[in-house]
Parts: C-alpha cells; sequence; structure tokens
C-alpha cells in the first residue's frame, strides 16, 4: 500500500510539474506574440521624427500633433508598459525650459496631463485678428538682418495658417482662400521691410 500512495503521489506531482510548464510556456508564448506585433524599426523612426521640444511656441502644436500621432499608431495593443515607455520617450524629447517647467514635474504622469502643462506654458495667447495685424504691420529690428527678419515673419504667418486650419466653422476651399490671401500680405510685408534698390526690383518683378 505504500508503494501505491509513493506512486500516486509521483503521478500528481508529475502532473503538477507538466501543468506548470504548460503555463509557464503559454505567458512565455503570449509575451512573444504581443512583442511580434510591434515593428521596433517602425516605433524608432516614429520616435525620431519627432524634434525635440525647448518651449518655443511655433513649434508646440508640430510637437503635440507628432507625439500623438505615435501614441495612437500603439493604442490599440492596450499595452500598460508600452503605454508608460512611450511617455517616458515623450517626456525625454522636452529640453530647455520645456524641461525645467514641464518635463521635471512628477505629477504629471499621463500624455493628458503633459499636453495640457505644454499649451498652459507655451501656446501663443494671440487671437487671429491680433496675429492678422502684427502680419501687416512687422517690421524689422534695428540693426536686424533682413534673413532673420524674413524667418521670423515665416513664423508668424505660420500662426496665422495654424489658427485658419483648426477653424472649424470654415470649409476647406475657404481656409485655402484666407490661406493664400495670408500668404501675399506676408509677402507684401517683407517687400515693405527691405530698403532701396532690393524694395524697389521685388515691386517691379511682382513675385
Amino acid at each position: 500500500k505504500i508503494d501505491e500512495l509513493v506512486e500516486k503521489l509521483n503521478t500528481v506531482l508529475t502532473l503538477s510539474e507538466t501543468s506548470t510548464n504548460d503555463t509557464a510556456g503559454t505567458s512565455s508564448k503570449m509575451q512573444t506574440a504581443s512583442n511580434d506585433k510591434i515593428n521596433w524599426s517602425f516605433f524608432k523612426s516614429k520616435l525620431e521624427s519627432i524634434k525635440s521640444y525647448d518651449g518655443d511656441a511655433n513649434t508646440l502644436t508640430k510637437f503635440i500633433d507628432g507625439c500623438e500621432s505615435l501614441i495612437s499608431a500603439y493604442s490599440s495593443l492596450n499595452d500598460n508598459e508600452l503605454d508608460k515607455h512611450i511617455f517616458q520617450c515623450i517626456r525625454g524629447k522636452l529640453e530647455g525650459k520645456a524641461e525645467i517647467l514641464v518635463g521635471n514635474r512628477s505629477e504629471l504622469c499621463t500624455w493628458y496631463d503633459l499636453k495640457n502643462a505644454l499649451m498652459r506654458c507655451f501656446a501663443d495667447r494671440r487671437d487671429l485678428d491680433c496675429l492678422i495685424q502684427e502680419l501687416t504691420r512687422v517690421r524689422p529690428n534695428r540693426g536686424e538682418h533682413l534673413l532673420d527678419f524674413g524667418t521670423r515673419l515665416q513664423l508668424l504667418r505660420s500662426s496665422v495658417v495654424q489658427r485658419i486650419s483648426n477653424d472649424g466653422s470654415l470649409t476647406t476651399a475657404e481656409k485655402l482662400c484666407h490661406i493664400n490671401y495670408h500668404d501675399k500680405t506676408a509677402l507684401n510685408t517683407f517687400i515693405a521691410g527691405c530698403s532701396g534698390t532690393l524694395k524697389n526690383n521685388m515691386y517691379l518683378k511682382k513675385p
């Protein structure tokens, strides 16, 4: 009888060990299957396409759009660890003022909170009318190189276009019409900021 009990005990232990191994193998296969869904080369290229953000109001929208594109690409996987990794990668993109004022705040634990903090700190608060007035009236600062003035004007023009593009009350055709008009305004403002022969030549050629 003792031999029978020992044999039965060995049988039970063997079955138990087999079940444990099967469970571990299944878990390992599930994890591998989850990892197989992620194209890490694509992930890396998406991440690298997001430029570091330093607190410049003119590039905030582009940074946020890039981050949300990365997040949405993997949201369907419902992988909490991957979501945390993506969030840390995004936080690591902050530098300068953005890192000091937002990136170092430990209470910002989600993309929603981080995005709102960035917008509160760095978003351009001027409305469209204010931006259009500035686009019309801006002139080179004393001693400012003409290329620097052109860059400043281009950033201002981009802010106007961004406001128009985000206006849900306008149709696509109306948006294009407004954008084309303000493109011409920006060009006229740039010509007005030039001086002497260069200004006269640009008016004559009517670019």
